[in-house]
């Protein structure tokens, strides 16, 4: 991310009129972040149930093989990240800004965004959660978060309030390696099909059963899995900078979101069935099956290739299941 142009990124995203952008570059010290879409008021600093954790802004940018590009993120550095301990936490509240999960989880939307984990890789049955939305149920319900599992993938968990759950996980590359990644989910209720596109390699899964779409969130919760039905109660805490976390009220198609990963580039087709080079587009049109039950058959979604320009932008698989607080499948 940081090796992106983060102007162009942000006109890229604005051409896609979003439901609200929070860049997070706000200056340090500040208590509340700006909405640049100015559609929703400033997100709170939340703090969790047992407590602060550490949640500072208006940090420099930093890779693991690059120092001192322009902009500054949010830094989030709770205790124990990437365990099943329950420790203080702070978080960045979207909830206290009015949004509570997608605008239309049962109809069309995309979100997005950009983070660098700094922790470790979770072990046993830990997963450490970087965006997390809840109903009153803090898990048993409605879900839909973002985590690392402990083979150090990126996986989104989706659920609707029927406890119909699937873990969704588009690489087969490790986001553990302090490097920046981006991260983009885009659903089709009418297309019954959901997108992932991890740093420009895109998998798709079609045939979604509609009772996986969550109903009736009223947490919404950036930097932690935070139950605000109980009283912000916070888990599998998270370590690492975060960034351009976005929202879109339509299903961004795959080429949408290779610009996005590519900002400026406009090398890549708008037709997603006729990418413009093998290796500047992932070929979008190739759907990925849909992760299985543990009980039935996985099998492994095929993907687009990396990204060379982007050297910090990797690609990959699917794996196991989520496991939700007190369910275990």
């Amino acid at each position: 991310m940081s090796l992106l142009p983060q102007v162009k990124l942000t006109e890229e995203i604005t051409s896609h009129n979003p439901r609200f952008l929070y860049k997070l570059d706000d200056p340090q010290s500040v208590t509340a972040f700006a909405d640049t879409t100015g559609t929703y008021p400033p997100a709170q600093v939340g703090v969790s149930k047992a407590g602060a954790g550490s949640l500072t802004s208006g940090n420099q940018i930093t890779v693991a093989s690059n120092t001192g590009s322009s902009g500054t993120v949010v830094t989030v550095s709770n205790p124990n990240p990437g365990t099943n301990l329950v420790s203080a936490a702070s978080f960045i509240s979207l909830t206290s800004a009015g949004i509570k999960g997608p605008a239309a989880p049962g109809g069309s939307w995309t979100r997005m965004f950009a983070f660098r984990y700094t922790g470790p890789t979770p072990s046993g049955t830990a997963m450490s959660v970087l965006w997390s939305c809840f109903d009153l149920h803090a898990g048993g319900g409605s879900t839909l978060y973002w985590k690392i599992d402990t083979s150090g993938l990126l996986q989104m968990v989706m659920g609707g309030p029927t406890n119909n759950t699937s873990a969704y996980q588009p690489s087969t590359t490790s986001v553990t390696d302090s490097n920046w990644h981006l991260a983009i989910a885009s659903y089709s209720h009418a297309a019954a099909q959901l997108l992932i596109s991890l740093d420009g390699a895109t998998a798709y899964w079609t045939g979604i059963d509609p009772t996986s779409e969550p109903a009736g969130l009223v947490s919404d919760s950036v930097g932690g899995w935070i139950g605000s039905a109980t009283g912000n109660g916070s888990a599998w805490q998270y370590k690492g900078d975060l960034s351009f976390v976005a929202e879109f009220p339509t299903a961004l198609t795959g080429t949408d979101c290779i610009n996005c990963t590519r900002p400026g580039d406009r090398r890549v087709r708008e037709n997603p069935r006729t990418p413009a080079t093998r290796e500047s587009c992932a070929t979008p049109d190739t759907p990925a099956p849909r992760l299985l039950p543990s009980r039935q058959r996985r099998r492994t979604p095929r993907l687009g290739a990396l990204l060379p320009a982007c050297p910090t932008l990797p690609g990959g698989r699917h794996g196991p299941m989520a496991q939700r607080p007190g369910h275990t499948r």
